[in-house]
């Protein structure tokens, strides 16, 4: 079975975290409340509390016993019913400002780090990663790309782009390198069109790992400069 190296993995996922925080690796404390429906989103690579994911970091936060996990213990159930979804975010009510205030603390507690990091890595990156190995996905860019709409759209938005082109990625005989363009072309238009105009000012992911094809830069090879956000990663 095809294993991608940890030192690609780690690349990918600095890149991922600069997309969603600004930060190399993302920032574990960075808390924001979207107007798009999803609530409060949290950590290195923005786990929301509609999708649940949230919800699952807050209950590995609590299970691994950290000694601040006392705080977030009240809010679960809120968690759990989406209770912070459909609020104007200029007028949020004192409950979710707390929340938000004490999750942002938390990013800083080592425990609530590995809470991020196994939560992400089980409803993101394996879900991601089995979808790569089945199409016989080797190269570290097709992987940046794949994981890239697993975060910003969950595992299941992988399949939806794919109805969008008829490229055949390796599994079904086709080049990978082609695939993963004509993957990039789609998704980058489904987020320039799409009806929450939230989307649209995304692109800029798609554009900046176009900018890492044009260099050729298949192997995610330090160092290389993103395009938006300017960041040298090396």
């Amino acid at each position: 079975m095809f294993q991608l190296p940890s030192d690609k993995k780690r690349i990918i996922e600095d890149v991922i975290g600069i997309f969603e925080t600004g930060k190399r690796g993302g920032d574990y404390s960075t808390t924001v409340y979207l107007a798009d429906g999803a609530g409060i989103t949290y950590g290195k690579h923005q786990a929301i509390d509609k999708s649940g994911s949230l919800d699952a970091i807050v209950k590995r936060y609590i299970k691994l016993g950290s000694r601040g996990a006392g705080k977030l213990k009240p809010y679960l159930e809120m968690l759990e019913a989406n209770g912070t979804v459909g609020f104007d975010p200029m007028n949020l009510p004192d409950n979710i400002k707390e929340l938000m205030r004490i999750l942002n603390a938390a990013g800083d507690d080592l425990i609530m780090q590995q809470a991020q990091d196994e939560v992400f890595d089980e409803w993101y990156w394996e879900p991601m990663a089995i979808q790569c190995r089945e199409m016989q996905l080797t190269l570290p860019l097709s992987w940046l790309v794949v994981y890239d709409s697993s975060i910003h759209s969950g595992p299941k938005g992988i399949s939806y782009i794919r109805k969008m082109f008829t490229e055949m990625p390796p599994s079904g005989g086709g080049d990978e390198k082609l695939w993963v363009k004509a993957y990039i072309k789609a998704r980058r238009n489904w987020l320039a069109t799409h009806k929450k105009t939230i989307l649209h000012a995304t692109v800029y992911r798609m554009d900046s790992i176009l900018q890492l094809i044009e260099e050729d830069n298949w192997e995610l090879t330090i160092p290389f400069t993103l395009f938006r956000p300017r960041v040298t990663l090396s």
